[in-house]
């Protein structure tokens, strides 16, 4: 288990579109789920997503990675499996997750 004392941003707008969605708590655990197994995260911020084409409004997590690493793919494969099993399609159609590496040479 990773530490989950992560430098957490969470856009206002994001909050309370998980309060009208009733989504709070799932957005608080997939957060903290985040937190806990994503290796060499440095930060988390959760973002309001205006619809586009999909028509209906969302929330993006986006993870803050420390370098580039191949667990990358392997990380958000094991947080899809557990959205999956966790919360209903209702639940994770609203809420998606963007792993970004950065490494320190400018990427």
């Amino acid at each position: 288990m990773i530490s989950a004392d992560i430098p957490t941003t969470i856009d206002p707008e994001a909050s309370a579109l998980a309060v009208r969605l009733g989504l709070q708590p799932a957005l608080s655990e997939m957060v903290d789920h985040v937190k806990r197994n994503v290796p060499g995260l440095m930060s988390v911020t959760v973002e309001f997503a205006p619809a586009y084409d999909t028509g209906e409004d969302g929330i993006l997590i986006l993870g803050l990675r420390n370098a580039v690493d191949p667990s990358n793919e392997d990380c958000w494969e094991q947080y899809r499996d557990w959205n999956i099993a966790r919360f209903s399609p209702d639940v994770w159609r609203h809420i998606n997750l963007i792993l970004i590496s950065h490494n320190h040479n400018g990427g």
